[in-house]
């Protein structure tokens, strides 16, 4: 009886598996790429008192290899919350992450906050 690694075939699946290691190992990375860059954007907005939220996650996000350069920015969708608050979700597309950043902004006083984020 032969061993299995001198069967014919074998090759392919010893190649299969390296494959399938490899793509574990490369969304491991782009995981720990990810959860950098949600703690370095929720440092960096809890931080801002100076930038609107948009230009601020722009800016964040652009220091942090592997997410890319910035590709544009499109509102996604305005709604009135009252007569003084409108919220807006932004999608900030990058090189490898596009970011989903909602906002709510008080026209009243011009100010803006970040009701939340998610990537995708």
């Amino acid at each position: 009886m032969q061993h299995p690694c001198n069967e014919p075939g074998s090759k392919d699946i010893l190649f299969t598996n390296k494959h399938y290691l490899f793509r574990r190992l490369k969304i491991t990375l782009d995981m720990t790429v990810l959860k950098r860059a949600k703690l370095q954007l929720t440092v960096d907005l809890m931080n801002n008192h100076t930038e609107s939220p948009v230009d601020a996650a722009k800016n964040s996000l652009a220091s942090i290899q592997g997410i890319g350069r910035f590709l544009g920015l499109t509102t996604t969708s305005t709604s009135q919350i009252d007569n003084a608050h409108e919220r807006r979700v932004y999608e900030m597309s990058f090189e490898n992450a596009t970011l989903n950043l909602d906002t709510v902004s008080n026209q009243q006083t011009q100010s803006n906050f970040v009701n939340g984020f998610s990537f995708r």
